[in-house]
């Protein structure tokens, strides 16, 4: 069924040149997911975040070594050393209501994420067109009275220029 079979840092890696039954490749997979890096005792959860990697961020697993978004803080309660591991991994160390309450907290993390960078996005829209209007009001304008296709290019003018200089599209041209 396999060519090889290898362990090296506590890590099982086996070769398979075909396998017949995928139930079995699932529990190979899990029973190596289940060689540790960290020690076997009693865990308790610390922490449940989520962490873009997309940002540049996140960190390697303690127990498997994979990159990670789904961070699980744990404190082994016989040591009290605290290990970063992935939610994967915590998976195997706790119950099922543990791990829906892993799964809720980094579903929250997420939506607060996702919150917080619309919230920057808009405040940073906003700040950009109070700057477009006070550049028109400085060149003669108001910006409540654009009429004349003249004062849609001054408007205009201003919106690209406060464009360019943020960096940021703000997509209200008259």
């Amino acid at each position: 069924m396999y060519d090889t079979i290898a362990i090296a840092n506590n890590a099982l890696a086996l070769t398979f040149t075909r396998v017949e039954n995928t139930s079995l490749y699932h529990t190979l997979n899990i029973y190596c997911m289940k060689l540790k890096n960290i020690p076997s005792g009693n865990y308790s959860k610390i922490s449940a975040v989520y962490i873009s990697l997309i940002d540049g961020t996140g960190c390697t697993c303690d127990n498997c070594g994979r990159l990670i978004a789904n961070i699980v803080t744990v404190k082994n309660e016989d040591t009290g050393r605290h290990y970063t591991i992935g939610q994967d991994c915590a998976k195997t160390l706790f119950s099922d209501k543990e791990n829906k309450e892993i799964e809720r907290e980094i579903k929250d993390g997420i939506r607060k994420e996702k919150h917080e960078k619309e919230v920057a996005r808009c405040a940073a829209w906003n700040e950009a067109y109070s700057e477009v209007q006070a550049l028109y009001a400085s060149r003669g304008g108001n910006a409540a009275l654009i009429n004349t296709q003249q004062d849609k290019d001054i408007y205009n003018a201003c919106l690209l220029e406060i464009e360019q200089r943020r960096g940021i599209h703000i997509s209200y041209k008259r």
